[in-house]
C-alpha cells in the first residue's frame, strides 16, 4: 500500500502532499468579480495542483485534503467580510445520489473546515444548510454559460429564515451559474447575501481568466508558509 502511494497534487511517489504541493496550496491568488449582483472571491485558479487536489478530494475520497482546501475557502470568505463579524456559510446543495456515491457531502465538509478556520481568527462563522434542490438537474459538463443557467434556473430554494448575513460557498466556479442560482434562492427567501466564495475558479473558454479583483493577478504566500 505504501509503495503505491502518490501525492494527489503532482502524482509524485510518496504518502500525502509533497512539499512543493503543500507550498502551492498555501499560496493565494486574488481572483474575483461579481455574480448575481454580489461579489465573489476565489483563492486560486483551477489548474495544476489545485485542480488535481480538488478532483482527488471530490472523486477519490482524499479526505485529508479537506483541511488545506477548507482553509483556502476561509481565505476567500474573509475577502468578502468587510465589517461583518457574524456570518453563515451556506454550501450549495449536492444531489442525494451524488452524496451517496462520494460518501460525503464534499462542499459541506469544506464549509465546516472554512468555518473552523475563521472562528480561530475571531470571526463568528457558522455553517447553515439553508439551500436545498427542488428538482433534478442534468450534468453540467458540455453546457455553455446559457445552457448551465437554463439547467439550474429555479432548482434551489432557501429553507431557513435566520437573520445572519450569508456567504454562499462552493468548491469550484466554472461559469458562476451554480453560485448565481444559490444567491437567487437565498435572496428570494429574504436572506442578506454578502457574497459568494469558492476554493478555485476556472479560466474562461476563450483562455482569458475570470475577472481579477483589483485588476491584477496578484499572488500572496502567507507568512511562514501558513494559511491559518
Amino acid at each position: 500500500m505504501l509503495l503505491g502511494a502518490e501525492c494527489p497534487g503532482c502524482r509524485a511517489a510518496g504518502l500525502g502532499l509533497c512539499a512543493e504541493c503543500r507550498r502551492v496550496l498555501a499560496e493565494r491568488s486574488v481572483l474575483g468579480g461579481v455574480i448575481a449582483g454580489v461579489p465573489w472571491c476565489a483563492a486560486a485558479e483551477y489548474e495544476g495542483a489545485w485542480s488535481h487536489c480538488l478532483v482527488a478530494y471530490k472523486e477519490r475520497r482524499a479526505w485529508t485534503l479537506a483541511r488545506p482546501l477548507g482553509r483556502a475557502l476561509a481565505w476567500s470568505v474573509a475577502g468578502l467580510l468587510g465589517g461583518e463579524s457574524r456570518i453563515a456559510l451556506v454550501p450549495v446543495p449536492s444531489a442525494p445520489a451524488v452524496v451517496r456515491q462520494r460518501g460525503e457531502d464534499v462542499t459541506q465538509r469544506l464549509a465546516r473546515e472554512a468555518s473552523a478556520a475563521l472562528v480561530r481568527v475571531g470571526c463568528d462563522a457558522t455553517v447553515e444548510r439553508a439551500l436545498r434542490q427542488t428538482r433534478g438537474v442534468q450534468d453540467q459538463a458540455g453546457l455553455d454559460v446559457a445552457g448551465r443557467r437554463r439547467n439550474l434556473a429555479g432548482s434551489m430554494v432557501a429553507v431557513s429564515a435566520r437573520s445572519v448575513p450569508v456567504v454562499v460557498v462552493d468548491d469550484i466556479s466554472t461559469t458562476g451559474a451554480t453560485l448565481e442560482e444559490g444567491v437567487r434562492a437565498m435572496v428570494a427567501g429574504g436572506r442578506h447575501v454578502i457574497g459568494t466564495a469558492v476554493v478555485a475558479a476556472t479560466r474562461r473558454r476563450d483562455g482569458r481568466p475570470q475577472a481579477w479583483m483589483g485588476g491584477s493577478g496578484h499572488r500572496s504566500t502567507p507568512a511562514h508558509g501558513r494559511d491559518d
